[in-house]
């Protein structure tokens, strides 16, 4: 799984997360530098006190071991034990342990 860390401020700070962008992000692999197989993972939701996100995943099957600056390959242990995810993406850890089998 292809983790980014967010920035050093701003909403959930320096934790580490799935690589996103507010949509439509249909150039974002292109923009990253990524290759590969793009496929639909699902919807979910999560309501901050003030904020509603709506999201929508998609599955990457990247063709290279490169990824851009800042972000790490991590394996299910290394998710597990190292690597803190927001709960805000907490929607797509099925579609997440799945990938990984």
């Amino acid at each position: 799984m292809a983790l980014r860390r967010r920035p050093g401020k701003g909403l959930l700070a320096g934790l580490w997360e799935y690589p996103n962008e507010l949509a439509p992000a249909e150039g974002a692999m292109a923009d990253w530098g990524l290759t590969g197989e793009v496929t639909h993972g699902g919807t979910g939701v999560h309501i901050f006190t003030h904020v509603e996100w709506r999201m929508t995943a998609q599955c990457w099957q990247v063709n290279q071991a490169q990824l851009p600056a800042g972000w790490v390959w991590a394996d299910r242990d290394e998710l597990r034990r190292q690597y803190a995810i927001p709960s805000a993406f907490s929607p797509f850890q099925v579609l997440v342990e799945e990938g990984l089998m």
